[in-house]
C-alpha cells in the first residue's frame, strides 16, 4: 500500500469538506452522518463486542470522540480525513463504505492504517482514535465485565493480586 504523509492527508481535508458538505457531518444522528457511522464501525473494530462486554460503538465511544473533536478543529479535520480514507479503502475493495465491509475486511483496513505509522495520515488517525477510544471505552463500567473486574484498577487497585487467577 502506498504511504501517505500526514501533511498530504490533512491537506486533503478542505477538499473533502467541500465535497461532502461541512463539519456538520461531525455532529448529529448516525443516519445523517457518514463520518459518525464510519467512526462507529472504526471504534467497534478497535473494541468489538463479545459475550461479556459491548463493543465501543454500542457504548457511544464514537460520539465521545466526536464531542472531543468539536472542541479541537484539527482533530475534527483528522476525523473527517481518516473516515474518508477508511471509506476509500473500502472502495478499493469494491465495497461502498467502511461500515459495509465484513469484520475481517475492517480489521485489514485498520491494520493498514496502523502499519503506515504515525507520520502518515492514516497512521496518525489510527493512533489518536485508538488512544481516545481506549480511554473512553474503559471509562464505561459496562466494558469491565470482559476484564473480569468489578471496579477500575485505580484508586482501589487489585486487593487479591497475590492470589492465583481463577
Amino acid at each position: 500500500m502506498k504511504f501517505i504523509s500526514r501533511r498530504k492527508f490533512v491537506a486533503a481535508v478542505p477538499v473533502s469538506l467541500s465535497l461532502i458538505g461541512s463539519q456538520e457531518l461531525l455532529a448529529g444522528k448516525e443516519s445523517e452522518s457518514p463520518v459518525t457511522l464510519t467512526l462507529r464501525h472504526w471504534v467497534d473494530t478497535l473494541f468489538p463486542g463479545d459475550d461479556f462486554s459491548p463493543g465501543a460503538g454500542a457504548l457511544g465511544v464514537h460520539l465521545q470522540i466526536l464531542e472531543k473533536a468539536d472542541a479541537i478543529p484539527e482533530y475534527g479535520r483528522l476525523i473527517v480525513s481518516g473516515t474518508g480514507w477508511a471509506n476509500g479503502m473500502a472502495a478499493v475493495k469494491g465495497i461502498s463504505s467502511f461500515d459495509d465491509l465484513t469484520e475481517l475486511q475492517r480489521v485489514e483496513v485498520v491494520a493498514e492504517a496502523e502499519s503506515q505509522g504515525p507520520k502518515s495520515g492514516p497512521g496518525y488517525f489510527f493512533v489518536h482514535t485508538l488512544q481516545d477510544a481506549t480511554n473512553f471505552y474503559y471509562g464505561h463500567r459496562e466494558s469491565w465485565a470482559g476484564l473480569g473486574i468489578a471496579n477500575p484498577p485505580q484508586p482501589l487497585g487489585y486487593p487479591d493480586f497475590e492470589k492465583a487467577p481463577a
